[in-house]
């Protein structure tokens, strides 16, 4: 079983979760006009380098658009998937080891999927899906505390104990998520991986979603890894947030350093086209030319090909996250951005 320490912080505190050097790479074999051509195989690298810690009782949000690769982390970090490259640690313990051994810490992590609609087995009861993973975990086994169990986690994400005997077509979304939520709580989990939790639901149901989420947390302490595309629900949300593009993390720190003075140019675009009612002359300029494709992405930077700043040093070298006002940021322009 492999060990790393955890990182420790200026309060103390050690990080719940460890990512390091994170990657994640799709591909098939060569096909026979690949042999016959001599060419490589198609690959995606989907994830590359991706580093971030999470703390006790905070929301570290992953932002980026459609296809950066938030998911892939996600399912990495929850253990469904085995990366390509680095590791996983929860409390210094692989997470691999975790979900491969079904140790005790397997019930400290649990994940919030993105549709509420295929969540959930619809051939099940939502009791049923709520006290599988108390039972299966070993939590409680008497049939009369996981049923008060189950009874308590649907008050406590506000709907009613007789809510246990429908079936999942029987609830709208945002009912739906809350189930989701409500069996993600059942083992009393340190983390919860949300991705992407209220994309499917309507504006004013997502509100509802958040808040109960953000109480449930003040409850019980837990932090969550919050993936979105959604600026919007980050600045509700979230304590940090982490910039994704193209399988790589360009801008972390604090929420509030982030909207308020963001430093990198890909986070710059992405707060600048959040619709606002403001209407005025001053419009930002749209991003220039397209999202490369990932199988092939551009030498250097991987947003050089976007970016008014960029320059020869850019296409030739890969810039790191480094330490700079209060975040990290991996851009060789920030300070003549800042």
């Amino acid at each position: 079983m492999t060990n790393t320490p955890t990182q420790i912080y200026s309060d103390g505190k050690p990080s719940l979760l460890d990512v390091i050097n994170l990657g994640r790479t799709y591909g098939a074999p060569q096909n026979l006009v690949q042999k016959v051509l001599r060419q490589p195989a198609r690959q995606v690298k989907a994830v590359r380098g991706i580093e971030f810690n999470l703390q006790p009782n905070e929301t570290l949000a992953l932002v980026g658009e459609s296809g950066c690769g938030k998911s892939t982390v996600a399912r990495c970090v929850a253990g469904l998937e085995t990366p390509t490259d680095g590791t996983v640690h929860y409390q210094g313990t692989s997470m691999e080891d975790i979900a491969r051994s079904a140790l005790p810490a397997r019930r400290d992590v649990q994940m919030v999927f993105q549709d509420p609609y295929s969540s959930l087995n619809p051939r099940w009861r939502v009791g049923k899906s709520i006290a599988e993973p108390i039972q299966v975990l070993g939590i409680e086994t008497d049939p009369k505390k996981v049923t008060v169990l189950v009874d308590n986690l649907l008050t406590q994400v506000g709907l009613s104990p007789q809510d246990a005997e429908k079936y999942p077509h029987e609830f709208s979304g945002g009912q739906r998520q809350r189930v989701a939520i409500a069996r993600a709580l059942s083992t009393r989990p340190k983390i919860i991986i949300c991705d992407e939790p209220t994309s499917a639901l309507d504006v004013s149901v997502q509100a509802q979603i958040l808040n109960m989420m953000k109480d449930l947390q003040d409850e019980f302490g837990m932090s969550y890894l919050f993936i979105t595309h959604d600026l919007g629900v980050v600045d509700h949300i979230a304590d940090r947030v982490a910039v994704m593009y193209l399988g790589r993390i360009v801008e972390i720190g604090p929420r509030e350093e982030i909207f308020n003075h963001p430093r990198h140019p890909y986070t710059r675009m992405l707060i600048e086209a959040v619709p606002t009612l403001d209407i005025s002359d001053d419009v930002a300029p749209p991003a220039l030319g397209e999202l490369p494709d990932p199988a092939n992405p551009p030498s250097g930077c991987s947003f050089r090909t976007r970016c008014p700043f960029a320059d020869a040093r850019c296409a030739a070298e890969l810039p790191e996250l480094e330490l700079f006002d209060n975040r990290q940021i991996a851009c060789f322009k920030k300070e003549e951005i800042a």
